[in-house]
């Protein structure tokens, strides 16, 4: 998938299903998603939605990013303007050199 910035994520999970005719894709198990920057991110189900241009899920998420690690309840990226949003029990642990 591509942002309308280019950047580029992988995503790969145990299942996924493609709705041809709307173009929305679900993905299940060992959900893990990479981008060209090395953010990572994990979950056990996600969804995209192509209408909205939406990478959701209301699982457990756990991101990260070099010296970051974040996790919650249910995220949202939005792949035009690249907002990313966590919806609850969000905690963020960073280490400093």
């Amino acid at each position: 998938m591509v942002t309308s910035e280019g950047k580029t994520f992988i995503l790969t999970g145990d299942k996924g299903r493609f709705k041809t005719d709307q173009k929305n894709i679900e993905i299940y198990g060992n959900v893990e998603g990479t981008s060209d920057h090395g953010e990572r991110f994990t979950t056990d189900h996600l969804s995209y939605n192509n209408a909205e241009g939406k990478i959701y899920t209301d699982s457990a998420i756990t991101l990260g990013s070099g010296q970051m690690k974040i996790v919650g309840i249910g995220m949202t990226l939005n792949m035009k303007s690249g907002e990313l949003s966590l919806l609850s029990k969000v905690k963020a642990d960073i280490k400093t050199k």
